[in-house]
């Protein structure tokens, strides 16, 4: 009866499976962003650089090596936290602005759920894993500023020239004056400032299925359903502090990026 019930669970989570969602990227720097992973799991994961998969019972196992879970003899609840610190260096204009930050987080947490058969001895144990682990934190800030930079945002919009989105875009804003059909806008000696704050993190539930039969054979079936979530603000300012342009005096362009995605895999 065990034997049959895990059966059919792993086939379960299999067909579960096949509906699969793609996350698509707009930049090389999304698609790298996504792709890349952290050592994260329980503490014990971490230590061994997530090498646990092949080692034993560590709920870090539902996600690379399910078989794992068959390990365990009884029920267990297990949580991780982290410190995450990051630091940042930007250096602009012959300026350096440095700037670092330590945020708490939970990396791992899930339960073990046990269970001996009583009518098979056969099977040692049937074991249940469900719960998620992080994989990546996208939680960073970064400032820089210019005292006198050497261009400006709004030479970018002339440059578009009269008739183009941005174009219009800076003329209607009043960042750039069209003189005999060419736009003009200021060339540079503005004071820039630039922050951006990135938030969120790639983590994975998982729901796993392991069991041990005579201690001679170990196997499983999992379900990792990773999860996206990215949010990026940034905004940018220009201003003229030191009155060299007469019809300028400062602007904000803002900016605000978000990513959602999910997909499944057995």
């Amino acid at each position: 009866m065990a034997t049959r019930i895990l059966f059919l669970t792993a086939i379960s989570f299999c067909l579960i499976a096949l509906n699969i969602s793609n996350l698509s990227a707009q930049s090389a720097t999304d698609a790298l962003r996504y792709s890349e992973t952290t050592f994260g799991g329980t503490a014990r994961s971490m230590a061994v650089a997530g090498a646990f998969g092949a080692i034993g019972a560590d709920f870090s196992t539902a996600a690379n090596n399910p078989s794992g879970i068959g390990l365990y003899r009884r029920n267990e609840l297990s949580f991780t936290p982290s410190i995450f610190t990051n630091a940042n260096e930007v250096q602009y204009v012959n300026s350096t602005q440095n700037q670092s930050g330590t945020r708490f987080n939970f990396t791992s947490m899930g339960y073990v759920f046990s269970r001996q058969p009583q009518n098979n001895l056969d099977w040692q144990n049937v074991n249940i894993a469900i719960g998620f682990n992080r994989l990546a934190n996208y939680n960073s800030n970064r400032t820089m500023y210019g005292p006198e930079a050497p261009t400006s945002m709004t030479q970018f919009f002339a440059q578009q020239g009269k008739g183009s989105y941005y174009g219009d875009l800076g003329i209607a804003a009043g960042l750039v004056t069209a003189t005999n059909n060419q736009p003009l806008a200021p060339q540079g000696g503005l004071y820039q400032l630039e922050r951006m704050e990135n938030s969120g993190g790639h983590d994975e539930l998982n729901l796993a299925v392991g069991a041990n039969y005579r201690n001679n054979l170990l196997i499983g079936a999992s379900l990792n359903i990773p999860l996206i979530n990215y949010k990026n603000q940034l905004l940018f300012t220009e201003d003229d502090k030191y009155n060299k342009f007469g019809n300028f005096s400062h602007f904000n362009l803002p900016r605000r990026n978000t990513r959602f995605g999910h997909r499944h895999k057995c």
